[in-house]
């Protein structure tokens, strides 16, 4: 079982510990103090939980916070883009409805536990007009990195 202290705004109701937002800054600053690295993979993690702690069904929240919690898995929030950095209002990663499922393509980079991460928080456009503020969807891919076909993953070799 993964320890609990380290989901801090997962609520008690899916077994996390339903901290308040100052009490998340002050634990997730002395983690980060203590090792850069760690703080970061934590991060990411209450990175991806936000979106379903806000949005999520009953479902999704006891399914996907409660793995957080009872399993060794670590999720990914991926909205920085090539060209837009986080600056969602230049979203070009799309997703467009075939049959029952969802294409999802586009690009991500800088992808905290993009590596390791069991399940990816993706935020994607549905709107083909990148112009258009409406049109933003949020999609959670809820698929081993493995098991997604066509998906890719590159190290940056270089920065600057």
């Amino acid at each position: 079982m993964t320890h609990p202290y380290i989901q801090f705004t997962i609520r008690t109701i899916h077994r996390g510990l339903d901290l308040d937002l100052l009490s998340n800054v002050l634990i997730s600053e002395a983690i980060g103090y203590g090792c850069t690295g760690i703080g970061t993979a934590i991060l990411g993690n209450d990175l991806a939980a936000t979106p379903i702690i806000l949005g999520g069904s009953e479902e999704i929240k006891k399914k996907y916070l409660g793995q957080l919690i009872d399993e060794p898995v670590m999720a990914s929030y991926c909205v920085t883009e090539p060209g837009a950095g986080s600056d969602v209002s230049g979203l070009k990663t799309k997703a467009v409805k075939k049959g029952d499922d969802w294409v999802i393509n586009g690009s991500k980079m800088w992808i905290t536990n993009g590596g390791v991460a069991s399940w990816f928080f993706v935020l994607a456009r549905t709107d083909p007009d990148p112009r258009r503020r409406s049109g933003k969807s949020i999609y959670l891919l809820l698929l081993w990195m493995v098991m997604l076909k066509g998906f890719t993953s590159v190290r940056v070799k270089k920065v600057f």
